[in-house]
C-alpha cells in the first residue's frame, strides 16, 4: 500500500528545545505532505506519555494532492515535572497512517521563583522594585536633618543626600544631627 502521508516536520512553536513550565499552553506545528494524486480527509492527535497524560484532541483536516499543509496542535503541559515522550498518530478515515514517537521528549521543569525585594530597613517583602520603593519613600522617608558647617564658615540645613552631596565636593568642615 502506498504511503498516504508523510511527516516532514514536528516543533514546538516558538521553541528550539521541548522545555516547559507545568500546566502551560504550548503548540505544536506539524508539516504533513499528501503523496498522493487526490485530496485525501485525515485527522491527527499529539500526546504526551504513555499512559497519555496530555493530548491535543484530535484536528480535522484535508491536504490537497502533491500538497504540503502545517497543522497546529494545541495542549497544556502535564502538571507533574518530569520527562514524558511525545506521540503524533495521524489517521485517515479513521484508518491509523502513522504511530509517530518524536525524538525528543517533552520536559517539564517548575519556573523559577519570582525575585522578592526585600527592604533593608524593616525586612518587608514586595514582588516588585516599583513597590520596594514606593514602599521605602512612604514608610521610611529620609526626615533626619543635618546642619553642616563648610569650610568657608557657612551652614546649612540638609537632609542625608545633601550631606553625602557636600561630602564628596571635600567642602565640609563639620556637620551634626539637628
Amino acid at each position: 500500500m502506498k504511503t498516504q502521508v508523510i511527516l516532514r516536520n514536528l516543533q514546538w512553536l516558538g521553541r528550539h528545545n521541548p522545555a516547559f513550565t507545568p500546566g502551560s499552553v504550548q503548540t505544536a506545528v506539524a508539516e504533513l505532505l499528501n503523496p498522493t494524486s487526490s485530496i485525501l480527509p485525515y485527522s491527527a492527535h499529539l500526546l504526551i506519555g504513555r499512559p497519555t497524560v496530555a493530548g491535543s484532541g484530535r484536528a480535522y483536516f484535508n491536504i490537497e494532492a502533491s500538497k504540503t499543509k502545517k497543522v497546529n496542535f494545541k495542549l497544556a503541559m502535564p502538571t507533574a515535572e518530569g520527562t514524558y515522550p511525545v506521540y503524533f498518530d495521524i489517521f485517515s478515515n479513521d484508518q491509523l497512517l502513522i504511530d509517530y514517537r518524536a525524538d525528543e521528549d517533552v520536559v517539564i521543569e517548575a519556573a523559577a521563583p519570582p525575585p522578592v525585594y526585600t527592604c533593608p530597613t524593616c525586612g518587608a517583602k514586595f514582588a516588585s522594585g516599583a513597590e520596594l520603593v514606593s514602599h521605602i519613600e512612604t514608610a521610611h522617608p529620609p526626615t533626619q536633618l543635618y546642619r553642616v558647617t563648610l569650610i568657608d564658615g557657612s551652614t546649612r540645613i540638609v537632609n542625608w543626600e545633601g550631606l553625602r552631596a557636600l561630602m564628596v565636593t571635600g567642602r565640609v568642615r563639620s556637620w551634626e544631627k539637628v
